[in-house]
């Protein structure tokens, strides 16, 4: 999984920037698996090893998005 996460580097254009991470957030732990932080070319893994490392606007980013996904996967396939 982390060569996939690293490989978006190649897609990244001059001057723009993001960050990936692998977190415990269906079991609601705090732990973080992966982090890493991606620039045009370039992937830097970071020594993330809790959610309270990560910017917190961005872990609620994500949050919501998961959360959101999860609503409509459930909606789509509620018996």
């Amino acid at each position: 999984m982390l060569a996939v996460l690293k490989n978006i580097a190649q897609y990244i254009e001059p001057g723009d920037e993001g960050v990936a991470f692998i977190y415990d957030y269906f079991w609601g732990g705090n732990d973080v698996m992966a982090h890493l932080e991606l620039s045009a070319g370039l992937a830097i893994l970071k020594n993330t090893k809790s959610t309270a490392q990560i910017n917190k606007q961005l872990l609620m980013e994500a949050n919501k998005i998961i959360q959101d996904v999860m609503d409509v996967i459930s909606a789509k396939y509620k018996d």
